[in-house]
């Protein structure tokens, strides 16, 4: 009908869908200077001749009321329609337009329908039906130029103010429409003089009709506003369906004479053409808001994977400096150090890891965001679990004098399957925001495990953690698990950090399908409580494997040693010479040999040539890259029926669907890049002793 785009409303009356109403409305009056007659009084035949007067009159006037009735249903199912069409336009868009017009639409299809039951002579009223029925015609037509006036003033009104209504808008308007119509349903019905509508010898032979016609006129200019401030197929339609409505009203008033003449009849056509324009100008509407409702979906998902993507290079181009920095100050700790040098090192180490979690977190919440974290669920021991979440802050509540108390319920005791790995985590980001906002006193976890009251196997961990900190304000807890969030801005300027923490806690909770909560009272302490169904096992705690932390014991290197670390040949495949150089230094005096490749394709020749006991592969090299690569090494193990070679994926691609990648391909595990020294150690002796085995 119309295109999307804001026009002048001149330019909307030079529309093929404009000049096509135009012509429909006006070929009837043509056609009717022509000579045709478009009555339902027409000349029955010579057989008809033949009969009574009575009869034939009788003929006729059943005859014209059944193409009334059809013709009135027609426009009163029209109205209905468009009415519905609007209402589920608004369900979509949110535009108030698009109701208010539907409401205007429906009650004049009430007060449609009232006339045709009056002419149907259904709706028995005190006033005879000699004027009962013209005046609910008369009274209809009224009511709808009316009603599509006030709806277009409201419309307007929203629409200039820029802002989205009250919530109670629609049902004040719904409720204010609906009682004039049925005050003035029931008033004319039993009123017992209704004034005469219709008259045979004058010019004017309907002059109530002049009314609405007036009032058409009268919206006019204000449909165009709207069309301007809203320009979209259905306000369009409106201005597009003026033209039947001003033409039926000069029909009526200025040509009808007696009931079922051609203006007659004519008339109650255009009535259906009034009502159909903005049927298709709200189809149309609905259709276009739908397309954009799918690009807009469409842009959505290929922005989010741009976003992926970008996060992702990001993350590999900070990580690779940044395996120089921590790798070379991880060497640099092995050297003989004065106790000052010691200090600005844990300095430099520190930040560096901090550096490192900001990262994390960040791909934590972009994954969690496009729906593609995954959790590991396995069976673990959930003490073991709960006790190696707070071994890492230890040192850090001890600088600052706290007291770090772990208490663990006896309902605790006893394995489960879930995902421990990210329970530890959340754990951690509740004690380190503990003690990070804690200056003296001390910091309770606290765990017990609630079985489902319907019985079986299901429980629900509840986790508190409660400190003596600075507490939160009231007014802030709404908003504290926002992402980039925190209790206020004084809070980032004093204490820092990116407001992450929380978001993921209830993220990571809700993923696996609990919650969290807080309590707190400014200069009173925070104690967040968060609630996590597992399922328990009857396995005893020892036969299941405890959980390490992110950061293995301190004897891991130990554990490497057992493994005959310093009798290994290792082939690196790192085509970045930082990362060379960190390597050498952290592995060079460990191993046997180290040597090193460039890209894929020299990785496969060195394999072949030195047959290494282990293979530390990056992902992204020049010429061949890393997958391909392990794919290549596999197949020649199989072709060729020679042992398996221990390959570990050492790369700064740290998303679950890349460590996945690398896995499928061939690696046997995965250690993410900035490297730490203790964590690749136990991976090789973790993996070594699982070959031994």
């Amino acid at each position: 009908m119309t295109s999307g785009t804001r026009a002048p409303v001149l330019d909307l009356i030079q529309t093929q869908g404009f000049l096509a109403v135009l012509a429909l409305a006006l070929i009837p009056a043509v056609l009717m200077l022509a000579g045709i007659d478009f009555s339902a009084m027409a000349s029955t035949g010579t057989s008809e001749a033949a009969k009574a007067p009575a009869v034939q009159d009788h003929y006729q006037a059943l005859r014209g009321a059944i193409i009334h009735a059809l013709l009135e249903w027609s426009s009163v199912a029209f109205a209905l329609i468009v009415a519905a069409l609007a209402f589920l336009h608004y369900r979509v868009s949110g535009e108030i337009t698009a109701p208010i017009i539907g409401l205007a639409m429906l009650f004049s299809g009430a007060m449609d329908a009232f006339h045709t039951l009056a002419a149907m002579r259904l709706i028995h009223a005190a006033a005879p039906d000699a004027d009962f029925i013209p005046f609910t015609w008369a009274l209809s037509r009224s009511f709808h130029a009316l009603i599509l006036l006030v709806g277009t003033l409201l419309a307007l009104r929203v629409a200039r103010a820029g802002t989205t209504p009250s919530p109670k808008t629609l049902p004040r308007v719904a409720l204010a429409f609906g009682l004039v119509a049925l005050s003035l349903i029931i008033i004319t019905a039993t009123v017992r003089d209704l004034p005469s509508t219709q008259f045979e010898n004058s010019l004017v032979s309907r002059p109530y009709d002049l009314f609405p016609l007036a009032i058409f006129l009268l919206a006019a200019p204000f449909l165009a506003r709207l069309y301007k401030a809203t320009p979209n197929p259905m306000t369009a339609s409106l201005i597009f369906a003026l033209i039947p409505a001003i033409a039926l009203e000069i029909h009526m008033a200025f040509g009808s004479r007696v009931l079922f003449d051609s203006h007659f009849n004519v008339a109650h056509g255009l009535k259906i053409l009034e009502y159909a324009v903005p049927f298709i100008g709200v189809t149309a509407e609905y259709v276009r808001q739908n397309a954009q409702l799918v690009r807009a979906r469409e842009d959505a998902i290929l922005a989010n994977k741009a976003k992926s993507a970008f996060l992702a290079n990001m993350s590999h181009e900070i990580r690779t400096p940044l395996n120089g920095v921590l790798g070379m100050v991880q060497a640099l700790s092995e050297t003989p150090l004065t106790p000052k040098q010691t200090e600005m090192l844990n300095l430099v180490t520190g930040s560096g890891r901090d550096l490192t979690d900001i990262l994390n977190s960040i791909l934590d919440l972009s994954k969690m965001e496009a729906g593609k974290f995954e959790l590991d669920e396995q069976a673990f021991a959930l003490e073991d679990c709960l006790e190696s979440s707070i071994a890492l802050h230890r040192y850090a509540a001890t600088e600052k004098t706290l007291s770090l108390n772990l208490v663990i319920d006896k309902s605790c005791r006893h394995t489960c399957y879930g995902d421990a790995l990210r329970i530890r985590q959340i754990i951690q980001n509740l004690v380190a925001n503990a003690i990070k906002f804690t200056h003296h006193g001390s910091i309770t976890i606290s765990a017990e495990c609630r079985p489902d009251p319907q019985g079986g196997d299901r429980e629900t961990l509840q986790l508190r953690v409660a400190d003596t900190g600075i507490g939160i304000a009231p007014k802030h807890l709404d908003r504290l698990f926002n992402a980039f969030t925190q209790a206020d801005n004084s809070t980032t300027r004093r204490f820092g950090g990116t407001g992450l923490g929380l978001s993921i806690i209830k993220s990571l909770a809700e993923l696996m399908g609990g919650s969290v909560r807080v309590a707190s009272q400014l200069g009173q302490g925070a104690t967040f409580t968060v609630e996590i169904p597992l399922v328990r096992l009857d396995a005893k705690p020892g036969e299941i494997p405890a959980i390490s932390a992110d950061l293995p014991p301190t004897d891991a290197a130990a554990g490497a040693n057992r493994f005959r670390l310093a009798e290994m040949r290792v082939l690196a495949a790192e085509d970045v010479k930082t990362n060379q150089i960190v390597l050498q230094a952290l592995l060079g005096p460990r191993c046997q040999s180290l040597d090193f490749a460039e890209n894929g394709e020299t990785t496969i020749k060195r394999w072949r040539d030195l047959r290494p006991d282990l293979v530390l592969m990056d992902k992204h090299m020049p010429v061949m890259d890393g997958l391909t690569a392990i794919r290549a090494i596999r197949d020649a193990e199989l072709q060729e029926k020679l042992p398996r070679t221990l390959i570990i994926a050492l790369s700064a691609d740290t998303l679950s669907h890349h460590v996945t990648e690398m896995l499928e391909a061939g690696a046997d595990s995965h250690v993410a890049k900035p490297i730490n020294l203790d964590l690749l150690l136990s991976t090789i002796n973790r993996e070594g002793v699982k070959r031994a085995a």
